[in-house]
């Protein structure tokens, strides 16, 4: 079967650092951190009551600069990343393009708490309180929205959702499926996801500090983010600007625990593995790895011998970039923005260095490099992505050559 190159044509996010690509990696490189800590979840707004978000303060105004309602949801958050990717890839008038595209939405819950009149209803109430938060109508929405008229797929999967809907998508495209996958996963804060990190015990008290000896949890975002995939030829006929290419991807389970990752990480060893030998790179050619990286004890460890047995003893030189430790975990949406950042560094030969993390781990097999990262060309990078249920899936992205 004749095989197709994936390359990448357009970004969109929605972050708590930015909801713009260029506002959040600027950002990221300053290694700004603007969280608000949730204390009871609730604060005034127009009259009523809202959960309070993370999301950067310039929301509403992209929002009305897009046209999309202004609410805080999943569908608003998608809408806004998918307009912001599809514009960048120059498919905004090209409607028959998009009309033939598959669009696929990683996300971790069946449905998003938005506001806390939902917890005042019952009964068929809360059915229409709950119209328009379940990924299968943010994914109609959308395509409504867009006309985009090929298959659309939802992804609940948790952490790993961002990254296998850029693998499927990718797989599409390289078999001669499809031209062109709209890719990505959305994630909202709520009051159940909140409490459920507390009662997991996985919450930092203080701040996300991916790979250190004293870390002890995550910190909770959320957002959206979303990329054009888009066939080598088909991108170069209509000639628009290549981002990066999509070399390799593979997904796993470790089938281990619900919760609990097998902190000896042999399945995502095998994961990496196998994506470096998709894209045909070996690991001494990886420049940049940017890892799962929540913070909490037992994922990073995992994460850490994963690393040291694909990379040995070059594990301690090549740059890890923990970006959960500004952005904080945003979930399922946490992939495809770590995958946009990634796509951004090879653009610009830059890394965004992790933040609060002050001294390795001692049970890492080595040292990591989290920090110093001037002056660094970048070529190919490593993406990881961990969630619960052991899923498992990484990816590889390069430079277009």
């Amino acid at each position: 079967m004749n095989k197709h190159r994936v390359v990448i044509t357009g970004l969109g996010v929605v972050s708590p650092l930015g909801c713009n690509v260029e506002e959040m990696f600027s950002n990221l490189l300053q290694g700004e951190s603007h969280f608000q800590k949730p204390q009871n979840f609730l604060r005034e707004y127009e009259g009523g009551l809202r959960l309070v978000s993370p999301v950067s303060d310039d929301y509403e105004k992209r929002c009305r600069e897009y046209e999309v309602s202004i609410d805080h949801s999943i569908s608003s958050y998608s809408l806004l990343a998918c307009k912001q990717a599809i514009e960048s890839a120059g498919l905004k008038n090209e409607e028959e393009m998009l009309q033939h595209a598959d669009l696929h939405i990683g996300t971790s819950e069946s449905y998003c708490f938005d506001n806390i009149d939902y917890i005042k209803c019952s009964g068929n109430d809360a059915k229409d309180y709950l119209k328009g938060r379940y990924p299968a109508e943010t994914l109609s929405l959308i395509a409504s929205e867009l006309n985009i008229q090929g298959e659309a797929l939802a992804f609940p999967i948790a952490c790993s959702g961002g990254n296998v809907s850029i693998s499927t998508g990718a797989r599409k495209i390289k078999y001669g499926q499809k031209d062109i996958c709209i890719v990505g996963s959305v994630d909202r804060i709520s009051e159940k996801t909140y409490t459920t990190f507390h009662c997991l015990g996985a919450l930092s008290p203080s701040s996300c500090k991916p790979f250190d000896k004293q870390r002890d949890g995550i910190t909770v975002g959320e957002g959206a983010g979303f990329l054009v995939l888009e066939n080598l030829e088909h991108a170069i006929q209509r000639g628009v600007p290549i981002l990066a290419e999509v070399m390799g991807y593979n997904i796993s389970c470790d089938a281990y625990h619900l919760t609990t990752p097998d902190i000896n990480g042999m399945i995502a060893t095998k994961s990496i593995r196998k994506a470096l030998e998709m894209a045909e790179i070996k690991p001494e050619q990886i420049s940049y790895i940017s890892p799962h990286g929540t913070g909490t004890y037992s994922n990073d460890l995992q994460e850490a011998n994963a690393i040291f047995r694909i990379f040995e003893g070059q594990a301690k030189d090549i740059p890890v970039s923990g970006i959960k430790s500004m952005l904080g975990h945003c979930m399922s949406a946490a992939s495809s923005i770590e995958a946009i950042v990634a796509t951004l560094s090879l653009q610009k030969n830059a890394i965004p260095e992790t933040i609060n993390t002050c001294q390795s781990d001692d049970a890492f097999p080595c040292k990591l490099n989290t920090t110093n990262f001037s002056d660094r060309q970048v070529s190919a990078i490593l993406s990881n992505s961990f969630a619960f249920g052991g899923n498992i899936c990484s990816i590889v992205l390069a430079k277009y050559q």
